[in-house]
């Protein structure tokens, strides 16, 4: 978890829902989770097997914390169906431009809904 002090990491502790526990004091992040808003359609695409897994967590802390519903992320339209989608289309070759451009930003979302991760 992300927090600027341990006040904040309490708050996010109740909110996330998970039953996490604190069990040290503040830690460097060297490896903290990348946040993908700033690359490229070509890397994104590169990078889908491990946005796969992120996104699989992100959805889970999310929906713990009632930030997203099974719709957003398992429906039709759900970033995760999507994301399947467009990992699908890239194996058979297919032209993914605006596809690519969908998923990123229903990826996008769940950035931005999943708490103390960003």
């Amino acid at each position: 978890m992300v927090a600027k002090s341990l006040r904040e990491a309490r708050s996010l502790v109740k909110k996330r829902n998970i039953g996490e526990v604190i069990v040290s004091a503040r830690m460097e992040l060297p490896d903290a989770l990348d946040d993908y808003r700033y690359i490229d359609n070509d890397r994104f695409l590169e990078l889908l097997p491990e946005l796969l897994h992120t996104t699989c967590w992100l959805s889970y802390l999310s929906m713990k914390c009632n930030n997203s519903s099974t719709d957003d992320i398992l429906s039709d339209r759900g970033v995760l169906h999507e994301m399947i989608h467009l990992i699908d289309s890239v194996k058979r070759g297919e032209r993914v431009t605006l596809t690519v451009n969908y998923v990123r930003k229903l990826f996008h979302k769940l950035q931005d809904r999943t708490i103390g991760v960003y």
